[in-house]
């Protein structure tokens, strides 16, 4: 269980640091939209998103060794409000299903970037082992 414990603290701790990674880069890639990027803006881009792709992929792996080793979320059930369906064995972060929601996160951050011609960010899949 202590194990767990640990996990749960990582996983919440990597997606507030992904939170503020992505909030960082949108914030600098907004107050440089008007004028064309200068080349100290773009390194600073790029150590920002080069932090991106072990994060997210830590908080993936935390998230699906949590729910298919200990089975953490097997009776956590919410309420979509889309569909208004019950969601079931998610971890939820912030209303939302983490695990989806910070893979899109990166995937937009990903496709922002490459408007910059900045493609060293790898593709991270949301498929589950």
């Amino acid at each position: 269980m202590l194990e767990a414990r640990s996990r749960i603290f990582r996983a919440l701790k990597d997606l507030q640091m992904h939170e503020l990674l992505v909030s960082d880069i949108k914030r600098i890639v907004d107050q440089n939209l008007s004028e064309s990027l200068d080349q100290d803006t773009i390194n600073k881009i790029l150590t920002l998103a080069k932090k991106l792709p072990p994060l997210t992929q830590s908080v993936r792996e935390n998230i699906i060794h949590l729910r298919d080793e200990y089975k953490l979320f097997s009776r956590i059930a919410a309420l979509s409000t889309k569909s208004k369906a019950v969601v079931s064995n998610v971890f939820i972060y912030k209303k939302r299903d983490a695990l989806k929601w910070c893979i899109q996160e990166y995937e937009d951050v990903r496709r922002l970037l490459t408007v910059f011609d900045i493609k060293e960010l790898p593709f991270i899949s949301l498929s589950y082992y």
